[in-house]
């Protein structure tokens, strides 16, 4: 009896932790590249570094596809857990200097993981690929593959 009393009592602990984790998660919607989202962000693991951590929000930025052709970009990152992996969901609006007729790409919902201070993320399609650091507590910069060809990214934190 005392053996199943204390596993009563793990399971109602680890049940506490899942809605307490699940209380943290926060439903939201947002517009960003005239795009509305509803995500859900949960805070970024405890004790990672800041700019691991920092990625954690909504972000608002720019692909630059030529040196007069930029399409709005944007991101939020929902989670960044203890191993560094990160959910997300990104998009494109056809919005932009120099871009006549280009479509949006919609939200995608994909995933990455940092090496070093870098994320790395792949969307589910294989065909489009973020390389993005921190460069500030609220601008994040790096790079956007798609076909072999290589473009800058920025975004600022929203």
């Amino acid at each position: 009896m005392n053996y199943f009393g204390r596993t009563l009592s793990a399971a109602g602990l680890g049940g506490l932790a899942t809605l307490l984790s699940l209380a943290a998660a926060k439903a939201e919607t947002t517009t960003i590249c005239d795009q509305k989202i509803e995500y859900t962000l949960s805070p970024a693991a405890p004790g990672l570094p800041s700019e691991i951590s920092g990625f954690a929000g909504r972000w608002q930025g720019m692909i630059t596809y030529q040196p007069m052709v930029e399409m709005c970009n944007g991101f939020v990152f929902e989670k960044v857990d203890a191993n560094g992996a990160v959910g997300q969901r990104a998009w494109s609006a056809g919005a932009g200097s120099g871009i006549v007729g280009v479509n949006s790409m919609g939200v995608v919902a994909y995933g990455g993981k940092f090496d070093g201070n870098i994320l790395r993320t792949t969307s589910p399609d294989g065909k489009n690929v973020w390389e993005i650091r921190m460069t500030g507590p609220n601008e994040i910069s790096g790079f956007f593959t798609r076909q072999g060809n290589r473009y800058p990214v920025w975004a600022k934190r929203k």
